[in-house]
């Protein structure tokens, strides 16, 4: 059975290691800005206002140390945080500066920065040096392969910070804790380390996590999901794997599956069961939480809305039967068209160069049961010779998206 959490993470290795060299994140430097602005860069925190060092804290510095942790815990390598309370030796008595620095350090705690990660220290001031609250950090060499991009079509980022990514390309690795980033009419397929395939559907951000050990030897695979879709056919593999996808509304968990994990209207996770079994449970939610989860059985789907449990699971729409092409050479692209499913209220068409939807890979809704390839998707590019293979989907009023039709290929020869 898979386990779906929904915050989801996909990563796979440890992090080894550390260095004080940071990679430079800019924050927008602007007066309504916590601290007029900062900088994460050569491991230090740079500001562009002074934090100022009082007790009890004021308003201002409790919402600049509040911003910067919320930074430093969006960066899972960043391994420690030192705040430094610089007072005038005058001030420094009676432990004024530890008093100082431990509040820092609970704004921060409070903010989401793991406690283990912070230290406190009252320095002396050094010559040339100001008064105030001051911090460092250290990073962490994040170098455990987690995936390798096996194709991409359309606009795809990788990297280790969201504003840091760089123009992904077949072939690539990411490591654990990389961002990956999809525009419209885009998409990829990943190899997971452990075997499970993700194919990254348009409009989608997620991040991946580690690959680990649990405690029963078995391989505990994590995705965290942001927004848009994933098609994840997950490995079984020796001695069982736990993959688990997590949003911020729920969690999905499951052993050789083949799965469809959504993020759409605003927090709302949607879940589409293929084959297999998934778990489904809202975000949070304990093993001995009465209601708050389910089990999605093949051909059935569900969704957590924010703070809400999962809904009882519901069968899938049927997989529509294509009228044509269901092979066959053309001069042009041919229309394709397909019977209706009851109760849809749209469709779904994905069309590829392969089978698996992954290489030069489009998809688009239609209201009606036909559709014109030339204007097909959102660039409304057209179609190229060669062979093509296409599918349908029905989509209920709900949102969920239905059983895949079978897949028929034809080529364009002019």
């Amino acid at each position: 059975m898979t386990r779906i959490h929904f915050t989801a993470l996909l990563v796979s290795a440890s992090v080894a290691a550390t260095s004080s060299t940071a990679i430079s994140v800019a924050a927008a430097q602007t007066e309504n800005q916590p601290c007029g602005g900062f900088r994460l860069s050569e491991g230090q925190v740079i500001t562009e206002r002074a934090i100022a060092a009082s007790f009890p804290l004021s308003d201002d510095s409790k919402a600049c140390l509040g911003a910067i942790a919320r930074a430093v815990a969006e960066r899972p390598y960043i391994r420690s945080l030192t705040v430094a309370a610089r007072l005038p030796a005058d001030r420094r008595t009676d432990g004024k500066g530890l008093a100082i620095a431990r509040a820092a350090k609970e704004v921060m705690t409070e903010a989401g920065v793991d406690p283990r990660r912070l230290s406190i220290v009252a320095p002396a001031i050094g010559h040339g040096q100001a008064a105030g609250l001051f911090l460092v950090y250290r990073e962490g060499r994040r170098n455990r392969r987690v995936a390798r991009v096996l194709e991409t079509t359309g606009a795809i980022r990788i990297g280790p910070l969201r504003d840091a990514m760089r123009k992904a390309r077949k072939g690539d690795i990411a490591v654990v804790y990389d961002y990956l980033e999809s525009k419209a009419d885009s998409s990829c397929l990943l190899l997971l380390a452990d075997g499970s395939l993700v194919l990254v559907g348009q409009k989608t951000r997620l991040r991946l996590g580690p690959i680990e050990l649990t405690e029963d030897y078995k391989r505990h695979v994590q995705v965290e999901l942001f927004a848009g879709e994933l098609h994840t056919v997950a490995s079984l593999g020796k001695g069982g794997v736990r993959f688990e996808i997590n949003t911020r509304t729920a969690v999905a968990g499951v052993r050789g599956t083949t799965f469809r994990t959504a993020v759409d209207r605003g927090d709302i996770t949607r879940v589409e069961t293929l084959e297999g079994a998934v778990e489904l449970a809202r975000a949070g939610a304990t093993a001995d939480s009465e209601g708050q989860s389910v089990t999605v059985e093949a051909e059935f789907g569900s969704l957590v809305d924010q703070g809400q449990p999962p809904i009882q699971p519901r069968r899938l729409l049927l997989a529509p039967a294509i009228a044509s092409p269901r092979l066959g050479t053309f001069a042009a692209p041919p229309a394709l068209r397909w019977r209706a499913v009851a109760g849809a209220v749209a469709y779904r068409v994905e069309l590829a160069r392969d089978a698996r939807f992954s290489v030069e890979r489009s998809q688009w809704r239609e209201q009606t049961t036909n559709a014109t390839i030339r204007s097909a998707g959102p660039t409304g590019r057209r179609l190229g010779t060669g062979k093509w293979f296409w599918r349908v989907m029905a989509i209920d009023a709900d949102g969920f998206i239905g059983l895949p039709s079978k897949i028929y290929a034809f080529e364009v020869r002019p």
